[in-house]
């Protein structure tokens, strides 16, 4: 009932135009379903549900590993061998992935 209100108030105010950025102003609602309307673009993309399910299934993890399990195997393995540490946060995370990364393509 509070999301409802908020999306009443919202499509009830209008957006001032901002030339100098190029904006024009207009209903929020009518922005967002009928851009031509305002002399723009409508630039949202279709798209089949069926294959949004086939990428979140294919994306999602399988089990307790992050990956396939011959490349996980692998990557311990090389991370033993390097003296490599289990990454601590984000930034570790992205640095083991990319050594890891090349570490394996060297080796194929």
């Amino acid at each position: 009932k509070e999301l409802d209100e908020v999306v009443q108030t919202w499509n009830a105010h209008i957006i001032r135009p901002a030339p100098s950025r190029g904006e024009s102003g207009g209903w929020p609602v009518l922005l967002y379903t009928a851009p031509q309307i305002y002399g723009r673009e409508d630039r949202l993309k279709l798209f089949d549900q069926e294959e949004v399910d086939l990428c979140k299934e294919e994306c999602t993890p399988k089990g307790q590993l992050p990956c396939d399990e011959t490349v996980y195997d692998l990557s311990v393995l090389l991370m033993q061998e390097n003296g490599w540490n289990t990454p601590k946060d984000a930034f570790e995370a992205a640095e083991l992935h990319m050594l890891l990364r090349e570490e394996i393509k060297n080796n194929l």
